[in-house]
């Protein structure tokens, strides 16, 4: 056990980060660390950062003006904090910064500060609202934070149970008959079917952490993976800075001592090539290895159990998008929000960027209907024959295509350039938002 101080993230509108960093101050005074959007990385959203936030049992603080309060992810934050209560505590605290601002439209634990009123005294009552619910230097499981490396799951997430629950008992309970064999296990599937989402809420399991006593490690591949950068960082998170391997294989080698008597879950996600995925097989006989691919030839090679993952369900799909619009669908709106979700083949991201366009003023029918119109445009340029293309894997591939296609055609001029640019970053790169906007 060791001393580590809560994290305090701010949420707040795009345009008012000099506010923000104003509030950040006093609450880093007070002993807590704070983060808001400018820390934010190219290639993960401001909103995921607050899931991070709530999945290590942090705090919010919602900056309640009304721009911030008129967006979707204003609800999204609350919701989500409802849903990841960390030991009962409240999770976001909310400052009116104008009078006017609609914060009676959302529902808070904890009483709201009015900065409109008294920015003093409201920066005080935030303060001690913070340190009843979050002590400062209070003693926590250090080794919880450095070894449980999934990424947080995102706030719109959906449980999918009819996949989850089975993967979780063999995760538990299946164990090698030999004890030189590694368990390994794969979730396959078609891309942004909701295969590393699963993999992270199987990570953030309670009893998988218990299972797991010494750590989950996650190394995300892609197309393009630096093998020996991955393998290394999982040498330093398990406590090793001094071994510096020179090769992929020296890594692997030093990986498989370190690991030899430790029970430690291994997540390879995003899969493409057989030669990469095994360089990460370095667990003992506690160990498991989980991957998730969308090539069913790298679980055959790797010689894993392969788990098929298919698309939502409906009912599953419609709570996606609602949470996503942050709000409840009913009535015609639903109807129409059903059609929709079945258009686009009840596949995760083809729903979420659904979303995104109809909080941006798109209407269901009209989203609908280009869908349908975009799917017509790329059989045409497909190959010969693809007219009638009438199989479910290339219809879904086609829907998420068209998803794509659309939410790039419904960006402003400038965002389309800025788009454009994000093109020459490499895979998974991260960069602080500041240097973007420059």
């Amino acid at each position: 056990m060791s001393e580590r101080n809560w994290q305090v993230y701010i949420a707040h509108h795009s345009k008012e980060e000099d506010l923000a960093e104003e509030l950040a101050k006093h609450i880093r005074e007070a002993g807590y660390e704070v983060v808001h959007r400018g820390t934010v990385m190219v290639g993960e959203s401001f909103t995921e950062e607050v899931s991070k936030v709530l999945s290590t049992g942090g705090a919010v603080v919602l900056c309640g003006t009304s721009r911030a309060l008129g967006t979707r992810w204003a609800s999204q934050i609350v919701n989500a904090a409802r849903q990841q209560t960390y030991g009962g505590q409240t999770r976001v605290f909310c400052l009116q910064m104008e009078e006017d601002a609609d914060v009676g439209r959302l529902s808070f634990d904890e009483c709201i500060a009015l900065y409109w009123q008294n920015p003093a005294k409201a920066i005080e009552d935030l303060i001690a609202a913070l340190k009843k619910h979050y002590p400062v230097n209070n003693t926590i499981a250090h080794s919880v934070y450095r070894l449980l490396q999934a990424p947080p799951l995102p706030i719109s997430f959906v449980e999918r149970p009819e996949y989850s629950n089975d993967l979780k008992t063999r995760l538990l309970t299946e164990s090698s008959s030999d004890n030189r064999a590694l368990v390994i296990t794969a979730i396959h599937g078609l891309g942004s079917v909701g295969k590393s989402t699963l993999a992270a809420a199987l990570a953030h399991d309670a009893e998988i952490q218990t299972c797991f006593c010494d750590g989950i490690l996650w190394a995300t591949l892609g197309q393009q993976p630096d093998v020996l950068s991955l393998l290394s960082g999982w040498v330093q998170a398990l406590g090793d800075y001094n071994f510096k391997p020179t090769s992929a294989e020296a890594a692997s080698a030093h990986l498989r001592t370190l690991l030899y008597d430790k029970a430690v879950l291994l997540v390879v996600d995003d899969a493409w090539n057989t030669k990469d995925a095994q360089a990460f097989n370095v667990g003992g006989a506690r160990c498991q290895v989980l991957v998730t691919t969308r090539e069913g030839a790298i679980a055959d090679a790797l010689k894993a159990s392969i788990y098929s993952l298919d698309i939502m369900t409906a009912t599953q799909a419609m709570e996606l998008l609602t949470k996503n619009l942050g709000r409840e669908i009913s009535g015609k709106e639903r109807q129409s929000a059903e059609k929709l979700a079945e258009g686009v083949g009840y596949l995760p991201l083809a729903l979420e960027l659904a979303a995104a366009q109809v909080t941006s003023g798109t209407t269901w029918t009209d989203l609908l209907r280009d869908i349908k119109q975009e799917i017509a445009r790329l059989k045409s340029l497909d190959r010969p024959g693809a007219k009638d293309t009438t199989d479910e894997a290339s219809l879904k591939r086609l829907s998420l295509t068209a998803s794509l296609n659309l939410s790039i055609k419904r960006l402003s001029p400038e965002d389309k350039e800025y788009f454009t640019w994000l093109g020459v970053l490499p895979e998974d790169v991260s960069m602080a938002l500041q240097y973007l906007l420059c």
